[in-house]
């Protein structure tokens, strides 16, 4: 029953069922963004969208960001992250 799934989900989490979801379905975005090399309308579909449009104003609502200057901003964050560690391994063997 619905209304029991709702209870349960806000007594477990402290969120509405929606909020629940919300957050489910923007993590799980954020990881296919991350670990992903499918385009936005390809992890639109994956979630359950019928279009990229509504999916990108999802994303942007929950996260102010859109879906395409999230994965650069985490390409470019795993990118000097990988400089660093190189720059640190040289720096111990010098």
């Amino acid at each position: 029953h619905p209304s029991y799934f709702s209870t349960v989900i806000k007594r477990k989490t402290g969120k509405s069922v929606n909020s629940w979801i919300a957050e489910k379905t923007i993590s799980e975005a954020q990881a296919l963004l991350m670990r992903s090399t499918d385009s936005v309308q390809e992890i639109a579909f994956r979630l359950g969208f019928k279009d990229a449009a509504h999916f990108s104003r999802f994303f942007k609502k929950h996260t102010e960001r859109s879906p395409l200057s999230f994965r650069q901003t985490q390409q470019i964050q795993t990118l000097d992250s990988v400089i660093l560690q190189n720059e640190q391994a040289y720096l111990e063997n010098v």
